[in-house]
């Protein structure tokens, strides 16, 4: 048996083909999991003995996509179409299977009785795997034991991933932060940029029940919510994990109200999370002893997610994070990918513009390229929980950064973003003060 291992790419935007072609008609984009480039130069070998084979080895890229179907929140699947070209001296039986290392079963298998001349053996199969390794077998057997000459050259793997399922719902595409509900900081929206926003954030404190009214008529609307609860004050992350009565019920009773939630509209999408921008809370003192842990958070996190998940079909639990300290935000994550513990949905972080030529490209580029690395990622949708620009840069760079933004989001693989219209913080509120440009800009792409 001789391995030859595929030369393959970093993982892809859902849609693409490995190894060359076009997306499959009707697919809808979202995160992929492995890329593969035609081999270079044939395989040619001599069979001496009967059934030899040869193994092209895709495992180590696959890895990732084992690891989706083992864990319950990522959806692994897709259809590989494996095409080759194969050519003996004598007429053979070619039997060509895409299988798991170490499994007899058969993913699918096809085969061929092939002449003396090139001919192309295709191979279309749906793949679900949940072991580590999985491997493309092609096997050449002929009739008797006699030395035979047998080559396999033009391997081209494809892998498409799978449609979007019924019931799965749109990404919200631009969202705005106008305010707390009782601010009506949707009506704000559509009366500052002539539309309603597609989701809009609202940070709940500790001591806060979810705004059924408000939250419930945004969603009627269409828009999505984007929530965060924080502990601040309370040892309510390390009592999650460790089992403390009064932190489950705390829990138990939020989960409750998203669930409440979610049920009243549930053809939109809620994102859920508890502390967002974890490591500014531990900076700042707002969270404190154990439950200040990455890895306690990490836990905390996982415990909720399990239970978002049997809650609502469309409650999607998000890690929302800041996007400053990679190792701090790193280990929350490493969490995620031990053995029985739950993932998010979504990955979400802050990112901010600090010169006047700043683009959603160049201000999340880096981020996106260390999230798609991280162990822990299985390729779940990327959005940003909040972005903007600082007003000091002034109207003609802000008129810019706000254009065309659902474009932006697209050409950076972003499912959605909400901008943070709000003074505090560098302020970055471009409806006071008189910014028209840049009101205008980000009116267009709102109504876009």
């Amino acid at each position: 048996m001789r391995t030859i291992p595929l030369l393959l790419t970093s993982a892809l935007l859902c849609g693409a083909v490995l190894g060359g072609g076009s997306a499959q008609a009707g697919v809808e984009p979202c995160a992929g999991i492995v890329a593969s480039e035609q081999l270079p130069a044939r395989l040619s070998f001599v069979a001496r003995e009967h059934g030899r084979r040869v193994v092209l080895d895709l495992s180590d890229e696959l890895q990732a996509l084992s690891e989706s179907a083992e864990r319950s929140s990522v959806e692994a699947g897709g259809t590989f179409r494996v095409d080759a070209r194969i050519r003996s001296s004598r007429t053979v039986r070619a039997r060509l299977t895409l299988a798991q290392r170490g499994s007899a079963a058969h993913r699918a298998v096809l085969v061929k009785r092939t002449p003396r001349t090139w001919v192309r053996a295709r191979l279309a199969s749906t793949l679900h795997t949940d072991d580590p390794t999985v491997v493309l077998r092609l096997r050449a057997a002929h009739p008797t034991e006699r030395r035979n000459r047998f080559s396999v050259g033009r391997v081209r793997i494809t892998y498409t991933p799978p449609p979007r399922l019924a019931g799965q719902l749109p990404e919200p595409g631009l969202g705005v932060y106008n305010g707390a509900p009782n601010d009506d900081p949707d009506q704000s929206t559509l009366g500052s940029f002539g539309a309603y926003p597609d989701a809009a954030s609202t940070y709940y404190q500790v001591d806060q029940r979810i705004n059924q009214a408000y939250e419930q008529a945004r969603m009627a609307r269409g828009t999505s919510p984007n929530i965060t609860i924080t502990t601040q004050g309370t040892q309510h992350i390390s009592g999650i994990v460790t089992g403390n009565a009064a932190s489950l019920a705390w829990l138990d009773r939020y989960v409750e109200d998203l669930r409440v939630l979610a049920q009243s509209h549930p053809d939109v999408n809620v994102y859920v999370t508890l502390d967002h921008e974890f490591r500014v809370k531990v900076n700042r003192g707002m969270v404190t002893g154990e439950s200040a842990s990455p890895s306690v958070y990490g836990q905390a996190l996982s415990i909720f997610y399990d239970r978002v998940h049997a809650a609502a079909p469309n409650l999607k639990a998000t890690y929302w994070f800041v996007g400053y300290d990679r190792g701090f935000e790193g280990t929350v994550g490493d969490v995620f990918a031990q053995p029985g513990n739950a993932d998010p949905d979504y990955i979400l972080f802050d990112p901010y513009a600090n010169h006047a030529t700043d683009t959603i490209a160049s201000i999340t580029a880096s981020d996106i390229s260390w999230i798609k690395a991280e162990p822990w990622y299985l390729g779940q949708p990327i959005a940003l929980g909040e972005f903007g620009m600082p007003v000091a840069l002034g109207d003609e760079a802000m008129s810019g950064f706000y254009a065309d933004l659902r474009s932006q989001f697209d050409a950076s693989g972003l499912a959605w973003g909400v901008f943070f219209n709000r003074e505090r913080d560098n302020n970055h509120k471009i409806t006071v003060g008189g910014y028209p440009k840049a009101v205008s800009s980000f009116a267009t792409s709102i109504q876009g």
